[in-house]
């Protein structure tokens, strides 16, 4: 039995933040239909097209200085993981950011590798 009795659609995001262990920011309401028509008047397919040839640069930029990640490399470590989906996270934030006006960011709290396969433990 769990010793979490609340749904976290129950919970205020102060206590969702503590029972998850990471820090949630206040999230402005805004239904999907809303979200969904920001974003086709913001966003442009040239747009996307742009924001991918970026990350696919920022991945082969990553792999020429690091080498290609690989868990039989023993220089690999869960920073090297970090930093590679920092890179590839960090200028679609940015992006996303500069053509819708939302006011998103990468908060970096948790990690986001697991050893053993379970989320958020």
């Amino acid at each position: 039995m769990s010793k979490w009795k609340t749904a976290y659609s129950k919970s205020t995001i102060a206590q969702a933040g503590d029972r998850l262990n990471i820090r949630l920011a206040e999230i402005p309401v805004m239904s999907v239909d809303e979200m969904l028509v920001t974003t086709r008047r913001s966003i442009k397919k040239v747009d996307v097209d742009v924001m991918k040839e970026k990350i696919h640069e920022r991945i082969v930029e990553y792999i020429e200085g690091e080498g290609y990640p690989t868990e039989g490399n023993a220089e690999f470590k869960e920073s090297n993981v970090s930093d590679l989906v920092f890179s590839i996270v960090l200028p679609t934030i940015r992006d996303v950011r500069r053509k819708t006006g939302r006011n998103i960011r990468l908060s970096r709290v948790k990690k986001i590798v697991s050893k053993d396969n379970t989320a958020g433990c």
